[in-house]
Parts: C-alpha cells; sequence; structure tokens
C-alpha cells in the first residue's frame, strides 16, 4: 500500500513553538506519545491538511506499544487501585481507545487511508477474565469503529464489488467472546444496509455464536443489552433465535460469579429472551422458554475481594485528619459544614495541616500492600491537602511537594495508568476552578514541571484541547 502521507521533508514548515510540542509529543511513553499526537492533530495549532494525517498516522501506530490493550469497566469500587490501574473508574489511555480515535479522525480527511488503518487492526483479543476480577474488558470501540467505517470509507466502486459488506463479515467472524457478542449485534443494526443483506449478516451470526463462550464476568456486563426485540430482520432469520437461546443457556448454565447467582430468579438475558419468544411465539411451538433448570449454574464460581484502600494505621491517622481539616469533624448542615478560607488560616488548622503533611513524609510503602498501593494512598493525600491549603508559602509548598512525589514516582510506577490518574485529576481541578487566577496558578506549577507529560499535557490543556 502506498502511503498517503507526505515525507517529513515534503511537511510545510511549522512554527518552532508548534514543532517542539510535536517533538515533546513523539519523546513521551507510547500511550502518552499518541493520545498528545492525536489532540495535537485536532488542536487549532495544526491547520494544515498534510500535518494532521502525518500526526494521525504517527499516532495510530505508536498506540499498539502501549501497556493497556483496551479499556476496562470496573464492577465496584472496592478495589479502587486495580480500577485505576486499568481505567475502569476516570477511563484510561489504551491502544484499542487511541487507534479508534485515530481511524474516526482520518475517516474526516482520508476515508480510504481510514479503511485501511482499520484493516491492519489486530481484531482485540479478550484474556482471560475470572469471578475474582474486579475489572472487565470492553472492546465495543472496535465494532463502533466497525460501523463507522463501513458508512464512510468505501468508494461506490467497493461497494458494488460488496467489499462494506465483507468487512462486515471480517467482524463477525472474528468474534470469540461474550465481550464480542453484544457489541457485533449493535453494529448490525447499526449500519445501513438492505433486509436482505442484513438477513445474511445475521445468518453469519448465528454460525458463529454457536461457537462463543467465555466468562460469566464478562458476559454479565452486557447480558441485559443481548435481546435485539425491536429488530424485524433478525427475528426472520430461522437460524437466529435458536442460536441466541443456545448460547444465553451455554452461558448462564456453566460456572457463574457468586453475585449473579440468585435462586428462584432468571438472568436477564433469560427473561428477555423469554419476553420475545412468547411475543413471536405465543405456543411456544418453535421457541421453547428458558427453564429455571436450564438456567441453574454449574458451579459458584467465586467473586472478587474487597480490597480496601486505607487500612495500615498511618492511612487512617491520614484520614481522620483529613476529616477535621476539611470541617473539623463538626455536625452541621451542609451548606455550613467546610471551613472557610479565613478558618484555614488561623493557627489551629495550619498546625493541624503540617501534623498531617509530617505524616505522610514518614509513610513508607512497607506500611501498604503494594508499592502501587503506596503511591496511590500518597498520592490522594497529597491531592487532598493541597486543594485545602490556603494560599501562601504553605499552598506554594504543598504544591511543590505533591509534584514533587508524582516526578519521582514517574518511573517506578508500574502502571502508567495509575500514574497519570493524578494528574489528570490537577489538571480537572485546574479545569473546574471558578477563579481565573486559581486555574492559572494550578497550569503555572504543572506547566513548569520537569516531568515531560506533566509539562505537555499542561501545555495541551491551556490550547482548550
Amino acid at each position: 500500500m502506498v502511503c498517503v502521507c507526505a515525507s517529513a521533508a515534503d511537511l510545510p514548515k511549522l512554527p518552532p513553538t508548534t514543532m517542539g510540542l510535536i517533538d515533546q509529543a513523539r519523546a513521551l511513553p507510547p500511550e502518552f506519545s499518541a493520545d498528545t499526537l492525536l489532540t495535537l492533530a485536532g488542536s487549532r495549532l495544526i491547520g494544515e491538511r498534510e500535518w494532521k494525517l502525518q500526526l494521525i498516522e504517527d499516532a495510530f501506530s505508536t498506540a499498539a506499544q502501549a501497556q493497556l490493550p483496551y479499556p476496562f469497566v470496573c464492577h465496584t469500587a472496592v478495589d479502587v487501585i486495580q480500577c485505576q490501574e486499568t481505567g475502569g473508574i476516570k477511563g484510561g489511555i489504551n491502544a484499542l481507545g487511541i487507534q479508534t480515535r485515530a481511524i474516526e479522525a482520518m475517516l474526516a480527511l482520508n476515508q480510504q487511508r481510514a479503511l485501511a488503518m482499520f484493516q491492519e487492526m489486530t481484531p482485540p483479543k479478550v484474556s482471560s477474565v475470572t469471578c475474582q476480577d474486579v475489572v472487565t474488558p470492553d472492546v465495543s470501540a472496535y465494532h463502533q469503529t466497525a460501523a463507522k467505517v463501513f458508512e464512510l470509507g468505501f468508494t461506490p466502486k467497493q461497494r458494488e464489488k460488496e467489499d462494506d459488506l465483507r468487512l462486515l463479515e471480517t467482524v463477525i467472524a472474528s468474534m470469540q467472546s461474550p465481550a464480542d457478542v453484544t457489541p457485533v449485534l449493535q453494529m448490525l443494526f447499526a449500519v445501513k444496509v438492505t433486509a436482505d443483506q442484513r438477513k445474511a449478516l445475521v445468518t453469519r451470526f448465528a454460525a458463529v455464536l454457536d461457537g462463543v463462550s467465555g466468562s460469566d464476568r464478562v458476559f454479565n456486563l452486557t447480558e441485559w443489552a443481548l435481546v435485539p426485540a425491536a429488530f424485524r430482520e433478525a427475528l426472520e432469520v430461522t437460524m437466529f433465535l435458536p442460536a441466541l437461546r443456545s448460547y444465553i443457556v451455554r452461558q448462564i448454565g456453566g460456572p457463574r460469579c457468586s453475585e449473579h447467582i440468585k435462586p428462584g430468579k432468571l438472568p436477564q438475558s433469560a427473561t428477555n429472551f423469554n419476553t420475545l419468544a412468547a411475543k413471536l411465539d405465543p405456543a411456544a411451538l418453535l421457541y421453547k422458554p428458558i427453564s429455571e433448570d436450564e438456567a441453574k449454574p454449574l458451579k459458584d464460581d467465586g467473586a472478587y475481594k474487597y480490597e480496601l484502600p486505607w487500612k495500615s494505621q498511618r492511612s487512617k491517622d491520614l484520614l481522620a485528619a483529613g476529616r477535621w481539616l476539611q470541617h473539623g469533624n463538626r455536625d452541621l448542615p451542609d451548606s455550613q459544614r467546610f471551613w472557610t478560607l479565613e478558618e484555614r488560616s488561623k493557627d489551629e488548622w495550619i498546625t493541624r495541616y503540617q501534623d498531617a503533611m509530617k505524616l505522610i513524609a514518614g509513610w513508607k510503602e512497607e506500611e501498604e500492600a503494594s508499592a502501587d498501593a503506596h503511591f496511590w494512598l500518597v498520592a490522594q493525600a497529597y491531592s487532598m491537602l493541597a486543594t485545602l491549603v490556603p494560599p501562601g508559602p504553605a499552598r506554594e509548598n504543598a504544591m511543590g511537594v505533591y509534584l514533587n512525589f508524582l516526578e519521582t514516582r514517574y518511573t517506578s510506577v508500574k502502571s502508567r495508568n495509575l500514574w497519570f490518574v493524578w494528574v489528570r485529576d490537577m489538571l480537572g481541578s485546574a479545569r473546574l476552578a471558578k477563579d481565573p487566577a486559581e486555574r492559572e496558578w494550578i497550569l503555572d506549577h504543572l506547566a513548569r514541571s520537569a516531568n515531560p507529560v506533566i509539562a505537555l499535557y499542561t501545555s495541551l490543556s491551556r490550547l482548550g484541547k
């Protein structure tokens, strides 16, 4: 395939400051590099089409090296650290998310190249997930992007040859996990095709579905949306409902997670199927309802452990200190609950604040379950205090200590998403600040950070992107 992008020598010259930002982005770890390159491609700094194409291409290829292959959904906040390691709470940066963003950005500039990029992607393969996991893979971005490429990525000549339909068939054929099933169905009903074409696609889907099974944790994520009751073409495919019924029974009759087992009550997918079958076949001559016996799980496969942070004595002491620094443990209506700025400027408050900072300074990794847990807890404590301390020397010191902590832990924290949670948190505080001076104070400190990720994201934040 001939590359559509210009070589570096052919690209128009950009202002030195803009080139500096691009060079900084290219020097970052893969997920941060790809994310910032895409942001730059869509920013007001890059007006030249050739540069937009190049930056999107660079982001797409770099994203493949990201630590996380795809996003995750966090089922519970009991293990908040694992949730944030995988981006399951505030949204992480991952290969699938960036590559699909790049393809969608390319669709606006070069539809044929966007099609080629999608075809270059390896369909996401969901790793083994157990009932003990609190996060579940979400690969729906792949199927949503397939629908957009189907709509915009083909020439009339290619559609005459039905290359667009073959793209959908390829996506259907790649279905190998419960994580794919509902997104593929939603894709099939989102695309604009003829009734006959949809029937053919649904027939192919039903054939592939017979070979799909997997983790109950993954199945349960989209179980509620599985039965497409409103789509006539699917119901006209003879083998569709039997294949769907077999799939549901295979899943709910296999090992199930403890919290999904509810004796005397059918799972949501079975209830939805029975409702649909009763509408289509009230006498149950064609579509037998799923029985309670069929829905009986093979075994209880357990559940996740409740791993609450703040378990060490030091962390509990800091929680207590933080509560006092927020509102003095006063039992007052919400409108009067928190200390005012004037109250937080008094000697007693400052003394307690300094004591809390000393508690954090002495916090050792071995006091917590893991190095990542220690990092997360200390970062949260510094973040809380930095938002409470009044303007002045103490606040300057708090921000300096907090930033220094993040900078020195940049290379030691295994999960780059976990580390980035707190960078994103500070940028969010600036974005939500009601006082423009407060916003600039935060951004000014972040922009002067010695850490290249913090500094670059701050520069991009000031662009309004």
